[in-house]
């Protein structure tokens, strides 16, 4: 159960860190120079080191947190085609 907790825990740093790099990729002119060398320093060797600590545990518990973060893509596209006025079901809650 430990195992599976820090599996689910580290995903959401191993997008975190790839989300740096691609910010990097796509804004060339938020990052250059120093900051990008900073910030590369920073955000490949954390993506590495999460990769490494989920692929720890071996392949059972990897492929348990898998499943249970399945539901994550459903859960934003049921949001997403959601076209009631978030502001309207607040009121009516009220």
């Amino acid at each position: 159960m430990i195992l599976l907790a820090t599996v689910t825990t580290l995903i959401p740093y191993a997008y975190a860190a790839m989300t740096q790099l691609m910010l990097m990729l796509t804004d060339r002119r938020r990052f250059s120079g120093r900051r990008t060398a900073r910030d590369a320093t920073v955000a490949v060797p954390a993506f590495a080191y999460t990769l490494w600590t989920i692929a720890g545990p071996g392949y059972q518990v990897v492929y348990k947190g898998t499943l249970l973060l399945a539901g994550i893509p459903v859960d934003v596209w049921l949001k997403r085609h959601d076209r009631r006025d978030p502001v309207a079901i607040t009121e009516k809650a009220a």
